[in-house]
């Protein structure tokens, strides 16, 4: 069973079954799970931004220190986005807290650079233990197909096993922690 963790627009739903995945994350929620993504500045905003969140995964990415810090904290948050923005942020006392809680950190092959994606398998052998790889996608010519997500982390650097694990086990334990929180 694969999980695309990121889609802009369900209507790719035919499409992403074809490519073999049998579940997404929505943002805009009509056929599959909702996702709700933050993006914020600073700690004020996440929390208020946090109150008026529907039930769904929430995928935070922060713009600031303190945005990230109270990001990982934060039971209510399921994710961490990592993107070119805020690369800088992840610094060893973050990466061990990221560690420590156990969040999932996404990166997103819409918008990102190989040096964003390298640094995410540099940094799982040791900080994250779920790195999630999504296509983030508005259109059906933006989705990734789980070969192609396999083979591209393959090709930076990283092996076989764990490449396979974040495409196919780690969006399956990021549903099952949603449903157990939601119960």
């Amino acid at each position: 069973m694969l999980v695309e963790p990121c889609v802009l627009n369900s209507d790719l739903f035919p499409f992403l079954k074809r490519l073999g995945y049998d579940y997404f994350l929505s943002e805009d929620g009509k056929q599959s799970l909702r996702r709700f993504t933050i993006v914020c500045n600073n700690t004020k905003a996440l929390y208020n931004a946090l109150k008026s969140t529907p039930k769904a995964t929430i995928f935070v990415k922060p713009l600031s220190l303190d945005a990230l810090k109270s990001a990982i904290i934060d039971h209510r948050v399921n994710a961490i986005i990592l993107g070119r923005d805020n690369l800088s942020l992840f610094k060893k006392t973050m990466l061990s807290l990221i560690s420590q809680y156990n969040k999932f950190v996404e990166v997103r092959l819409n918008e990102v650079t190989f040096d964003v994606i390298y640094r995410l398998i540099t940094w799982s052998s040791r900080w994250i233990r779920f790195p999630l790889i999504s296509s983030c996608a508005a259109k059906f010519n933006e989705v990734w197909s789980p070969y192609s997500k396999i083979s591209l982390l393959t090709s930076l650097g990283a092996s076989e096993s764990d490449a396979l694990n974040w495409v196919c086990n780690t969006p399956l334990e990021l549903i099952s922690q949603f449903k157990v929180n939601q119960v």
